[in-house]
């Protein structure tokens, strides 16, 4: 999901660059071009941040003893 909107914001921020230099409504253009890099900025440091919580989780899971984790239910066992 994360190269997909990638991958839009990049065809977002080249078309706003394209319209400012071309001239049409140029101050808009910057603004959305500004915004633009800004969401690829974010979701680069969003993808990092996830990435780092997502290893620390692994590493902390390991570290746990099988006797210490919490039984398994199954779903029929289960009373909802």
């Amino acid at each position: 999901m994360i190269p997909f909107t990638r991958a839009v914001i990049l065809c977002l921020l080249l078309t706003t660059v394209t319209v400012f230099i071309m001239g049409v409504a140029r101050i808009h253009m910057f603004i959305l071009s500004v915004l633009s890099a800004g969401m690829w900025f974010a979701l680069g440091l969003f993808q990092k941040e996830f990435s780092k919580v997502m290893n620390r989780d692994e590493e902390e899971e390991k570290k746990i003893p099988a006797n210490k984790k919490a039984p398994a239910v199954s779903a029929a066992k289960r009373e909802d």
